[in-house]
Protein backbone atom coordinates (compact mmCIF):
# COMPACT_ATOMS: atom_id res chain seq x y z
CA UNK A 1 0.00 0.00 0.00
CA UNK A 2 1.52 3.47 -0.59
CA UNK A 3 0.10 6.65 0.72
CA UNK A 4 1.04 10.05 0.74
CA UNK A 5 2.57 11.03 4.05
CA UNK A 6 2.59 14.50 5.75
CA UNK A 7 4.88 15.00 8.71
CA UNK A 8 4.66 18.17 10.69
CA UNK A 9 7.74 18.48 11.90
CA UNK A 10 7.18 20.74 15.40
CA UNK A 11 9.79 23.21 16.12
CA UNK A 12 11.74 22.86 19.08
CA UNK A 13 10.45 25.84 21.14
CA UNK A 14 12.50 28.04 24.31
CA UNK A 15 10.81 30.61 26.15
CA UNK A 16 12.57 33.00 24.28
CA UNK A 17 10.14 31.95 21.33
CA UNK A 18 7.06 30.00 22.74
CA UNK A 19 5.01 31.73 25.48
CA UNK A 20 1.07 30.86 25.02
CA UNK A 21 -0.32 27.99 25.32
CA UNK A 22 -2.58 29.12 22.39
CA UNK A 23 0.71 27.80 20.22
CA UNK A 24 -1.05 24.36 20.45
CA UNK A 25 -4.61 24.53 19.16
CA UNK A 26 -6.53 21.29 19.30
CA UNK A 27 -5.94 20.24 15.79
CA UNK A 28 -2.69 19.41 16.80
CA UNK A 29 -3.85 16.15 18.19
CA UNK A 30 -6.29 15.41 15.10
CA UNK A 31 -4.51 12.18 13.50
CA UNK A 32 -5.74 10.86 10.24
CA UNK A 33 -6.28 11.09 6.45
CA UNK A 34 -7.23 14.59 5.04
CA UNK A 35 -9.67 15.87 2.50
CA UNK A 36 -6.81 15.35 0.09
CA UNK A 37 -5.97 11.65 0.93
CA UNK A 38 -2.77 12.39 2.51
CA UNK A 39 -2.00 11.00 5.91
CA UNK A 40 -1.40 13.83 8.44
CA UNK A 41 -0.16 13.44 11.71
CA UNK A 42 1.64 15.87 14.07
CA UNK A 43 5.56 14.97 15.25
CA UNK A 44 6.53 16.72 18.25
CA UNK A 45 10.28 17.38 19.72
CA UNK A 46 11.22 18.31 22.64
CA UNK A 47 10.17 21.71 24.42
CA UNK A 48 7.32 22.53 21.52
CA UNK A 49 4.08 23.46 23.95
CA UNK A 50 2.52 20.65 22.40
CA UNK A 51 4.57 18.04 24.03
CA UNK A 52 2.30 18.67 27.09
CA UNK A 53 -1.02 17.59 25.09
CA UNK A 54 -2.72 14.62 25.30
CA UNK A 55 -2.57 12.67 21.83
CA UNK A 56 -5.39 10.32 20.99
CA UNK A 57 -5.83 6.76 19.21
CA UNK A 58 -8.96 5.39 18.89
CA UNK A 59 -9.75 1.67 20.40
CA UNK A 60 -6.30 1.63 22.57
CA UNK A 61 -6.71 0.66 25.77
CA UNK A 62 -4.61 3.34 27.44
CA UNK A 63 -6.49 5.83 25.71
CA UNK A 64 -4.43 9.42 26.86
CA UNK A 65 -1.01 10.00 27.32
CA UNK A 66 0.47 13.21 28.30
CA UNK A 67 4.54 13.23 27.52
CA UNK A 68 6.49 15.32 29.66
CA UNK A 69 9.95 13.67 30.56
CA UNK A 70 12.34 14.84 28.97
CA UNK A 71 14.67 11.53 28.56
CA UNK A 72 11.78 10.20 26.31
CA UNK A 73 11.90 13.17 23.71
CA UNK A 74 14.92 14.69 23.91
CA UNK A 75 16.72 14.93 20.17
CA UNK A 76 13.78 13.12 18.81
CA UNK A 77 10.95 12.90 16.74
CA UNK A 78 7.62 10.86 18.33
CA UNK A 79 4.58 9.70 17.38
CA UNK A 80 1.87 7.35 19.02
CA UNK A 81 0.63 4.52 17.29
CA UNK A 82 -1.41 1.19 18.51
CA UNK A 83 -0.60 -2.29 17.86
CA UNK A 84 -2.35 -5.68 17.85
CA UNK A 85 -6.37 -6.05 18.66
CA UNK A 86 -7.48 -4.65 21.33
CA UNK A 87 -4.51 -2.19 20.25
CA UNK A 88 -1.44 -1.21 22.67
CA UNK A 89 -0.70 2.33 22.87
CA UNK A 90 3.18 2.93 22.24
CA UNK A 91 5.06 6.32 21.43
CA UNK A 92 8.12 5.70 18.98
CA UNK A 93 10.54 7.60 17.22
CA UNK A 94 10.11 8.49 13.26
CA UNK A 95 13.20 7.77 11.88
CA UNK A 96 13.06 8.23 7.92
CA UNK A 97 16.42 6.97 7.18
CA UNK A 98 15.84 3.52 7.72
CA UNK A 99 13.27 1.40 6.82
CA UNK A 100 11.93 -1.72 8.79
CA UNK A 101 9.97 -0.35 12.07
CA UNK A 102 10.33 -1.99 15.34
CA UNK A 103 9.30 -2.16 19.06
CA UNK A 104 10.01 -3.93 22.20
CA UNK A 105 8.11 -7.25 22.78
CA UNK A 106 7.39 -8.75 26.27
CA UNK A 107 8.93 -11.33 27.36
CA UNK A 108 12.25 -9.96 26.59
CA UNK A 109 14.79 -12.54 25.97
CA UNK A 110 18.14 -11.50 25.77
CA UNK A 111 18.50 -7.78 26.66
CA UNK A 112 15.84 -5.18 26.33
CA UNK A 113 16.33 -1.07 26.80
CA UNK A 114 14.19 0.42 30.18
CA UNK A 115 11.18 1.97 28.09
CA UNK A 116 9.63 4.57 29.61
CA UNK A 117 5.90 4.27 31.32
CA UNK A 118 4.89 7.07 29.23
CA UNK A 119 5.96 5.67 26.33
CA UNK A 120 3.47 2.91 26.94
CA UNK A 121 3.49 -1.04 28.01
CA UNK A 122 5.50 -3.19 26.03
CA UNK A 123 4.07 -5.62 23.27
CA UNK A 124 3.12 -8.84 24.04
CA UNK A 125 2.25 -10.63 21.34
CA UNK A 126 0.30 -13.38 22.90
CA UNK A 127 -2.40 -10.73 24.07
CA UNK A 128 -3.42 -9.88 20.59
CA UNK A 129 -5.77 -11.33 18.71
CA UNK A 130 -4.29 -10.24 14.95
CA UNK A 131 -0.97 -11.59 15.71
CA UNK A 132 0.83 -13.27 13.02
CA UNK A 133 4.59 -14.66 12.96
CA UNK A 134 6.54 -14.97 9.62
CA UNK A 135 7.29 -18.02 8.74
CA UNK A 136 11.57 -18.62 7.52
CA UNK A 137 10.36 -19.33 4.01
CA UNK A 138 7.81 -16.40 3.03
CA UNK A 139 8.88 -13.81 0.42
CA UNK A 140 8.54 -11.04 3.02
CA UNK A 141 11.42 -12.90 5.24
CA UNK A 142 13.62 -13.02 2.36
CA UNK A 143 13.04 -9.27 1.43
CA UNK A 144 13.67 -7.97 4.44
CA UNK A 145 16.54 -10.08 4.89
CA UNK A 146 17.91 -9.10 1.68
CA UNK A 147 16.85 -5.23 1.96
CA UNK A 148 19.12 -5.22 5.36
CA UNK A 149 21.83 -7.78 3.97
CA UNK A 150 20.96 -10.51 6.24
CA UNK A 151 22.33 -13.95 4.83
CA UNK A 152 19.75 -15.97 6.88
CA UNK A 153 18.03 -15.49 10.30
CA UNK A 154 15.54 -18.08 10.99
CA UNK A 155 13.95 -20.17 14.52
CA UNK A 156 13.81 -23.53 12.76
CA UNK A 157 11.67 -25.06 15.80
CA UNK A 158 9.12 -22.25 15.95
CA UNK A 159 9.54 -21.11 12.25
CA UNK A 160 10.26 -17.99 12.65
CA UNK A 161 11.86 -15.30 10.80
CA UNK A 162 14.68 -13.58 12.54
CA UNK A 163 15.91 -10.05 11.84
CA UNK A 164 18.98 -7.62 13.36
CA UNK A 165 19.52 -4.10 12.03
CA UNK A 166 22.77 -1.48 13.61
CA UNK A 167 22.43 2.20 12.88
CA UNK A 168 25.10 4.57 12.39
CA UNK A 169 24.96 5.51 16.24
CA UNK A 170 25.99 2.21 17.39
CA UNK A 171 22.19 1.56 18.19
CA UNK A 172 21.23 -1.59 17.36
CA UNK A 173 18.13 -4.09 17.20
CA UNK A 174 17.11 -7.98 16.99
CA UNK A 175 14.10 -10.41 17.55
CA UNK A 176 11.37 -11.48 15.13
CA UNK A 177 9.88 -10.40 12.04
CA UNK A 178 5.85 -10.03 12.81
CA UNK A 179 3.12 -8.97 11.75
CA UNK A 180 -0.53 -7.02 13.37
CA UNK A 181 -2.68 -4.53 13.33
CA UNK A 182 -1.50 -0.44 12.88
CA UNK A 183 -3.80 2.22 14.64
CA UNK A 184 -2.76 5.10 13.31
CA UNK A 185 -5.19 8.59 14.39
CA UNK A 186 -9.06 7.91 14.98
CA UNK A 187 -9.89 6.57 11.64
CA UNK A 188 -6.81 4.55 9.96
CA UNK A 189 -5.85 1.02 10.30
CA UNK A 190 -3.36 -1.18 8.64
CA UNK A 191 -4.11 -5.28 8.57
CA UNK A 192 -0.70 -6.99 8.74
CA UNK A 193 1.87 -4.70 8.99
CA UNK A 194 4.89 -6.04 9.12
CA UNK A 195 7.35 -4.69 11.82
CA UNK A 196 10.07 -6.32 14.62
CA UNK A 197 9.52 -7.30 17.67
CA UNK A 198 12.68 -7.23 19.71
CA UNK A 199 14.05 -9.07 22.53
CA UNK A 200 17.90 -7.96 21.86
CA UNK A 201 18.26 -4.15 21.85
CA UNK A 202 20.53 -1.53 22.62
CA UNK A 203 18.91 2.11 22.30
CA UNK A 204 19.85 4.73 24.13
CA UNK A 205 16.09 6.07 24.87
CA UNK A 206 12.89 5.38 26.49
CA UNK A 207 10.48 5.60 23.92
CA UNK A 208 9.28 2.26 22.64
CA UNK A 209 11.42 1.96 18.95
CA UNK A 210 11.32 2.86 15.94
CA UNK A 211 9.07 3.67 13.08
CA UNK A 212 10.69 3.60 9.81
CA UNK A 213 9.47 5.53 6.64
CA UNK A 214 12.50 5.42 4.65
CA UNK A 215 12.83 3.57 1.54
CA UNK A 216 14.93 3.87 -1.75
CA UNK A 217 11.97 5.38 -3.31
CA UNK A 218 11.71 8.54 -1.68
CA UNK A 219 14.08 8.78 1.50
CA UNK A 220 16.62 9.94 -0.72
CA UNK A 221 17.35 13.45 -2.48
CA UNK A 222 18.05 12.99 -5.96
CA UNK A 223 21.09 15.10 -5.40
CA UNK A 224 22.40 18.20 -3.58
CA UNK A 225 22.93 20.82 -6.19
CA UNK A 226 24.40 24.12 -4.18
CA UNK A 227 24.90 25.11 -0.47
CA UNK A 228 25.15 29.12 0.26
CA UNK A 229 26.24 31.37 3.00
CA UNK A 230 24.31 34.87 2.74
CA UNK A 231 23.82 34.44 -0.53
CA UNK A 232 27.28 33.46 -1.69
CA UNK A 233 27.73 29.29 -3.32
CA UNK A 234 30.77 27.54 -1.31
CA UNK A 235 33.56 27.66 -3.70
CA UNK A 236 33.17 23.77 -3.59
CA UNK A 237 33.85 21.76 -7.09
CA UNK A 238 29.61 21.20 -8.30
CA UNK A 239 30.78 17.84 -9.42
CA UNK A 240 31.30 17.00 -5.51
CA UNK A 241 27.48 17.08 -4.70
CA UNK A 242 26.65 14.62 -6.99
CA UNK A 243 29.09 11.69 -5.77
CA UNK A 244 26.55 10.91 -3.63
CA UNK A 245 22.82 10.95 -2.52
CA UNK A 246 21.58 13.07 0.93
CA UNK A 247 19.42 11.33 3.30
CA UNK A 248 16.47 12.60 5.06
CA UNK A 249 16.85 11.25 8.23
CA UNK A 250 14.65 12.30 11.01
CA UNK A 251 16.67 9.75 13.59
CA UNK A 252 19.55 11.84 13.35
CA UNK A 253 20.14 15.18 15.54
CA UNK A 254 22.59 16.59 13.41
CA UNK A 255 23.28 17.47 9.59
CA UNK A 256 26.51 15.99 8.18
CA UNK A 257 27.92 16.91 4.86
CA UNK A 258 30.88 15.73 2.30
CA UNK A 259 34.49 17.00 4.04
CA UNK A 260 35.05 19.45 0.93
CA UNK A 261 31.39 21.31 1.76
CA UNK A 262 31.61 21.67 5.61
CA UNK A 263 35.25 22.81 5.04
CA UNK A 264 33.99 25.49 2.30
CA UNK A 265 30.87 26.02 5.06
CA UNK A 266 33.24 26.55 8.09
CA UNK A 267 35.45 29.03 6.11
CA UNK A 268 32.18 31.20 5.02
CA UNK A 269 30.20 30.82 8.71
CA UNK A 270 33.31 31.62 10.36
CA UNK A 271 33.92 34.83 7.78
CA UNK A 272 30.52 36.16 8.69
CA UNK A 273 30.27 35.57 12.65
CA UNK A 274 33.42 37.00 13.07
CA UNK A 275 32.26 39.97 11.48
CA UNK A 276 29.22 40.03 13.35
CA UNK A 277 31.61 40.31 16.46
CA UNK A 278 31.74 37.02 17.74
CA UNK A 279 34.71 34.65 18.61
CA UNK A 280 35.09 31.55 17.09
CA UNK A 281 35.83 28.64 19.92
CA UNK A 282 38.01 25.15 19.30
CA UNK A 283 35.95 22.65 19.58
CA UNK A 284 37.03 19.87 17.92
CA UNK A 285 38.41 19.92 14.67
CA UNK A 286 33.93 18.24 13.37
CA UNK A 287 32.67 21.02 15.73
CA UNK A 288 32.12 24.96 14.72
CA UNK A 289 31.21 26.72 17.54
CA UNK A 290 31.27 31.03 18.53
CA UNK A 291 30.75 32.43 21.93
CA UNK A 292 29.08 36.10 21.43
CA UNK A 293 31.11 39.20 22.63
CA UNK A 294 27.83 40.22 24.33
CA UNK A 295 25.69 38.91 26.99
CA UNK A 296 23.78 36.19 24.93
CA UNK A 297 23.28 35.55 21.35
CA UNK A 298 21.29 38.02 18.59
CA UNK A 299 19.44 34.66 16.91
CA UNK A 300 18.17 37.71 14.44
CA UNK A 301 20.90 38.81 13.24
CA UNK A 302 22.83 35.59 12.08
CA UNK A 303 23.94 34.15 8.80
CA UNK A 304 21.59 32.95 6.26
CA UNK A 305 22.35 29.31 4.83
CA UNK A 306 20.38 27.53 2.09
CA UNK A 307 21.24 24.07 0.64
CA UNK A 308 19.45 23.31 -2.67
CA UNK A 309 18.01 20.25 -4.09
CA UNK A 310 16.68 19.30 -7.65
CA UNK A 311 13.37 20.00 -6.56
CA UNK A 312 13.93 22.63 -3.85
CA UNK A 313 15.57 25.05 -1.84
CA UNK A 314 15.71 24.83 2.02
CA UNK A 315 16.06 28.10 3.75
CA UNK A 316 17.44 27.62 7.12
CA UNK A 317 15.90 29.76 10.04
CA UNK A 318 19.03 30.68 12.35
CA UNK A 319 17.89 28.31 15.05
CA UNK A 320 18.27 25.59 12.78
CA UNK A 321 21.63 26.11 11.68
CA UNK A 322 22.65 26.95 15.53
CA UNK A 323 21.85 25.40 18.52
CA UNK A 324 22.55 26.77 21.72
CA UNK A 325 25.47 25.48 24.23
CA UNK A 326 25.12 28.30 26.76
CA UNK A 327 23.60 31.96 27.04
CA UNK A 328 26.84 33.19 25.17
CA UNK A 329 27.81 30.35 23.20
CA UNK A 330 26.37 28.48 19.94
CA UNK A 331 27.46 25.72 17.82
CA UNK A 332 26.65 24.43 13.97
CA UNK A 333 24.04 21.93 13.69
CA UNK A 334 26.62 20.93 10.72
CA UNK A 335 29.60 18.05 10.71
CA UNK A 336 31.50 16.28 8.75
CA UNK A 337 30.33 13.07 7.41
CA UNK A 338 33.75 12.16 8.94
CA UNK A 339 31.84 12.44 11.80
CA UNK A 340 28.94 9.98 11.22
CA UNK A 341 28.70 7.76 8.20
CA UNK A 342 32.04 8.34 6.01
CA UNK A 343 30.75 9.35 2.58
CA UNK A 344 26.88 9.56 3.17
CA UNK A 345 25.59 13.18 3.72
CA UNK A 346 22.55 13.43 6.28
CA UNK A 347 20.28 15.77 6.67
CA UNK A 348 19.13 15.63 10.23
CA UNK A 349 16.64 16.51 12.50
CA UNK A 350 17.50 19.71 13.70
CA UNK A 351 17.77 21.17 10.27
CA UNK A 352 14.01 19.94 9.29
CA UNK A 353 12.93 21.66 12.51
CA UNK A 354 9.78 23.97 12.27
CA UNK A 355 8.89 22.55 8.77
CA UNK A 356 6.13 20.91 7.15
CA UNK A 357 7.83 17.71 5.34
CA UNK A 358 5.37 16.47 3.05
CA UNK A 359 6.41 12.32 1.48
CA UNK A 360 4.44 11.96 -2.19
CA UNK A 361 5.79 8.01 -1.97
CA UNK A 362 3.59 6.82 -4.94
CA UNK A 363 5.54 10.16 -6.98
CA UNK A 364 8.80 9.55 -5.38
CA UNK A 365 8.41 13.12 -4.45
CA UNK A 366 8.93 15.67 -1.20
CA UNK A 367 9.04 19.05 -0.28
CA UNK A 368 9.10 21.38 3.04
CA UNK A 369 6.86 23.68 3.43
CA UNK A 370 8.66 26.77 6.26
CA UNK A 371 7.22 27.99 9.13
CA UNK A 372 3.90 25.81 8.89
CA UNK A 373 4.27 24.36 12.18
Amino acid sequence: MEYLILIMLALSCTSQYCTSSSLCPAAYADLGQNGDGAFQFPVFHEKHPCIQASIQIANVQETWYSFEDNKIHKDRFLMAIGLGTPAILNLVTIDTGSTLSWVQCQPCPIKCHDQAEEAGRKFDPLQSSTYQTIGCSTEDCGHVHETLGIPFGCNEEQNSCLYSLRYGSEEYTAGSLVKDKLTLGNNFSVDGFMFGCSGDDRYYAGDAGIVGFGGASYSFFRQQLDMTVNGIRLQVDPSIYATRMTILDTGTIDTFILSPVFRAFDKAVTAAMLAKGYTRQTAGRNKICFTSTRDSVNWHDMPTVEMKFVRSTLKLPSENVFYRVSADKICSTFQPDVAGLTGVPILGNRATRSFRVVYDIQASKFGFQAGAC
